[in-house]
């Protein structure tokens, strides 16, 4: 995990908020058991090789735990990989909170 402190927006013309961990409290009469969700958020930026080898066995960016939704990235994956050039995703990650969302 990278620090909020290495964050540097490639382009200023694009809104990007810090990597970082961030916590949602909905209450329990709301929603789900639990009172708060916590992402982790973070940037991951894949060149052209790294993009061609996500499409074939993702483990970077869309890598999913066993049982948990199909492994087979998306056609726009490909064209992307497709493009020769360098690309960032942003990347959510649960970290914990109700199972269901």
């Amino acid at each position: 995990i990278r620090s909020p402190d290495e964050f540097v927006p490639h382009d200023a013309r694009i809104p990007r908020i810090r990597p970082g961990l961030y916590v949602g409290d909905y209450g329990h009469d709301l929603y789900g058991q639990y009172r708060t969700e916590v992402l982790l958020l973070e940037y991951n930026s894949l060149g052209t090789q790294e993009l061609v080898a996500e499409v074939t066995t993702p483990r970077q960016v869309f890598a999913r735990p066993p049982g948990r939704g199909s492994q087979s990235p998306t056609e726009e994956l490909e064209l992307l990989a497709g493009l020769g050039s360098d690309v960032t995703f942003v990347r959510g990650i649960k970290q914990c909170g109700d199972f269901h969302v």
